[in-house]
């Protein structure tokens, strides 16, 4: 018994080592957040971008659902 003990202990310092491992690699998450954070912005802006040009282009525009009131009475996507 003692020495699985001894196996289970070993096993979890080596997994701990290597979470530290990556986790100086990548920041203190263990992912690359500096990565996803980089995209969300991206999206964020894109988004952004498509609001004002929109509400520009359409009086009627709604950024909640990205859509504008056309001449026949529908709403429309605004793309």
């Amino acid at each position: 018994m003692r020495l699985s003990l001894s196996v289970a202990g070993r096993l979890i310092g080596c997994a701990l080592l290597a979470l530290q491992a990556t986790s100086d690699a990548y920041g203190s998450s263990g992912m690359s957040s500096g990565v996803y954070n980089s995209s969300m912005m991206a999206v964020q802006r894109e988004r952004q971008e498509k609001i004002k040009n929109c509400a520009r282009l359409y009086p009627s525009f709604d950024s909640g659902s990205m859509t504008y009131a056309g001449r026949d009475g529908r709403r429309h996507r605004c793309l």
